[in-house]
């Protein structure tokens, strides 16, 4: 399991001139912060399924439901994205062929797990979009390959640092945005 929380200590200033505007109205801080630390996790996990599909074959919908993020509020303003999951099976990622190689389609599968490398033979064959391979010479025991789980994937320096300086980015215009709009008197 992975988690990536908002660093909010790189917006310290951010946080200090939203205090000093709405000094007089103490009650609108907590709901301003809420408010942008909820949209920099829900920027922050965009961005993850964003910076994960530009190195790796997996989908983005299986990329998004290994995600939970859960949100702040008034009480408290923490906001964090986890990720959990196993090792997906081969079938999650770029696969060829897409068919079952059993009886007269006998192929070798080939599987492509990052965007930008070829299609490399694994396994010896593929039977309802599993990858499978013989343990021995004889017909059993036989085993699925898989290939990594997402959290191995957002785990890697490029992606986390790239969601951390969305959230970031994110956390400190909203913030300006929620001040502003709490000094209209257009906010809660």
């Amino acid at each position: 399991m992975s988690t990536i929380n908002v660093d909010v200590s790189s917006a310290d200033s951010a946080l200090k001139r939203a205090e000093f505007f709405l000094s007089g109205m103490k009650n609108k801080l907590p709901g301003a912060v809420s408010r942008a630390l909820n949209r920099a996790v829900s920027s922050g996990r965009a961005e993850a399924v964003r910076e994960v599909r530009k190195t790796y074959t997996v989908k983005a919908g299986t990329i998004r439901e290994s995600m939970n993020i859960s949100l702040s509020n008034r009480e408290n303003l923490e906001g964090e994205i986890t990720v959990k999951g196993r090792p997906r099976s081969h079938s999650q990622y770029r696969i060829s062929p897409r068919r079952d190689t059993t009886g007269n389609r006998q192929r070798q599968p080939r599987v492509a797990v990052y965007k930008n490398s070829p299609l490399k033979p694994l396994g010896d064959f593929i039977y309802r979009g599993i990858v499978f391979d013989r343990v021995g010479k004889k017909r059993l025991p036989i085993e699925a390959k898989y290939g990594p789980g997402i959290p191995t994937l957002v785990k890697n320096p490029s992606v986390t640092s790239a969601i951390q300086k969305t959230m970031a980015e994110t956390f400190d215009k909203r913030l300006e945005h929620e001040v502003t709009r709490a000094l209209e008197g257009k906010s809660k």
